[in-house]
């Protein structure tokens, strides 16, 4: 399907490369879940799409399942041919373990992304969500990624540190960090973001 040079580009233009985790976010329909595309006036599943393209055929009673967790990633180096229940396997594996992180506390990015939006109130209504569902985050929903991506110009490796690594919030920190020691309540802090979040 992606042998031909329209559909390929066409495709790819949706893709978005995170060179840290080597992840191809695909921003198209269904992100930041499954990513889906329509050709020819069918749909298709966007990591299927490219898995068979660079891959070849996926094994007939096996499905792709993401070694990086990431639904939206369509690197076909992140996916590996399991059956149906080794797949469900895995999944519930991963949401135990995330699960497990969230009720630990709530994590660094959370408090970072409160910091530089001024108030859990702020966030919230830049997210269009209440306030009590900030509030009760504990790491970042994935529903959230893409928004907070184009609001704060994070990746997702920052955003999801709990799946990624501390390494990427750390670096965040170290890019903020001369911000956070020069302000006073009579200097708030402006971030790239701020404009986005003033326009209608």
């Amino acid at each position: 399907m992606l042998s031909d040079p329209a559909i390929y580009g066409r495709f790819m233009a949706k893709v978005t490369f995170e060179p840290s985790c080597g992840c191809w976010i695909f921003t198209g329909a269904g992100c930041p879940g499954y990513g889906h595309i329509k050709i020819n006036g069918r749909m298709f599943k966007a990591h299927h799409l490219t898995y068979e393209h660079f891959k070849g055929p996926i094994p007939e009673g096996l499905e792709p399942d993401h070694t990086c967790r990431l639904k939206c990633c369509v690197n076909p180096d992140h996916m590996e041919p399991v059956t149906r229940k080794e797949n469900l396997f895995r999944a519930r594996q991963f949401r135990s373990k995330t699960n497990q992180s969230r009720k630990a506390r709530k994590a660094p990015i959370v408090l970072h992304l409160i910091e530089r939006f001024g108030s859990q109130s702020n966030l919230a209504k830049a997210l269009g969500v209440s306030a009590a569902a900030v509030s009760g985050w504990k790491t970042v929903p994935e529903r959230q990624l893409k928004k907070l991506r184009k609001l704060t110009g994070l990746t997702t490796e920052e955003l999801w540190p709990h799946v990624f690594g501390a390494q990427a919030l750390a670096e965040l920190d170290r890019k903020y960090r001369d911000h956070i020691n020069i302000r006073t309540p009579r200097e708030p802090i402006k971030f790239p973001w701020d404009e986005a979040l003033a326009s209608p």
